[in-house]
């Protein structure tokens, strides 16, 4: 059996730390983060495990938006989870706000994403998710 990474395992750490927050918080579409439940879309909950600050939107609705986010790693999960979320979507936000997609599908694919890492390793881009340094990660 492969071991994995430490790198793996801060990925699907990270991905993992995501689904518990749909759980505790709740989850939502449409939204990053909704300021007076604290639910999130798969997104958000993406962003929150790693940290970000959450601040009122100027848009209608005033829902809450990542702020103090390196957005390029937003590219970077979203290139992590093409192989898990099917073509017909694109990315993470149109699956996730597809019309009767649920909570537990969200999360189970958070889970399935923290899996597959922690069994076949990342692949390169998910590396990018937490701006991860290979030559610093070799050295330590």
């Amino acid at each position: 059996m492969t071991t994995p990474t430490d790198e793996a395992k801060t990925i699907a750490d990270l991905f993992d730390k995501a689904a518990r927050l749909l759980e505790e918080k709740g989850w939502t579409q449409g939204a990053f983060k909704v300021p007076e439940t604290g639910a999130m879309c798969a997104r958000g909950a993406l962003y929150e495990a790693q940290g970000c600050e959450w601040e009122r939107s100027d848009l209608p609705g005033g829902d809450l938006e990542p702020r103090g986010f390196d957005w390029s790693r937003a590219h970077a999960i979203n290139d992590t989870l093409t192989d898990y979320v099917p073509n017909e979507y694109g990315f993470l936000p149109h699956w996730n706000d597809d019309e009767g997609r649920t909570a537990k599908e969200v999360t189970a694919l958070l889970r399935d994403v923290a899996r597959g890492v922690r069994t076949n390793g990342s692949n390169g881009k998910a590396s990018r998710c937490l701006g991860y340094d290979e030559e610093s990660a070799e050295a330590a």
